[in-house]
């Protein structure tokens, strides 16, 4: 796997995880439009462009990683809180945030139960 295709997989993850897979979503987010977020990350070999070396900082910039985010292999990314997560724990984080989110909406009785239950499981 080369650089390129590193920093394609990386992104296409980045977008997954954080944007639901929604590259408009991830377009608007970080101020760059999306048919070139589109060459980025398309699986088409004819149309993809590559993730220049000036591109992929730039990116890390906007999306708030450290330099070089887009560089790292996977088999060299820790678990962190910067490095791309497994598909099933960012399944699992996703739909837990959206769970905080409906429980937060709920009046203050409901909700502290809510979290009271929720945290029990967490700690199970």
């Amino acid at each position: 796997m080369d650089i390129y295709e590193v920093r394609r997989n990386n992104l296409r993850s980045l977008i997954d995880i954080g944007f639901e897979g929604n590259h408009t979503a991830f377009s608007k987010s970080i101020g760059i439009n999306m048919p070139q977020i589109h060459r980025w990350v398309t699986k088409n070999k004819d149309a993809r462009k590559n993730i220049s070396e000036k591109s992929a900082r730039t990116l890390e910039k906007l999306c708030n990683k450290p330099e070089f985010w887009l560089d790292q292999p996977p088999n060299a990314q820790a678990l962190s809180v910067d490095a791309p997560l497994p598909v099933d724990l960012a399944a699992c984080l996703n739909l837990f945030y959206k769970l905080l989110s409906a429980v937060e909406k709920l009046p203050p009785e409901q909700g502290e139960l809510a979290f009271t239950i929720m945290q029990r499981e967490v700690n199970r």
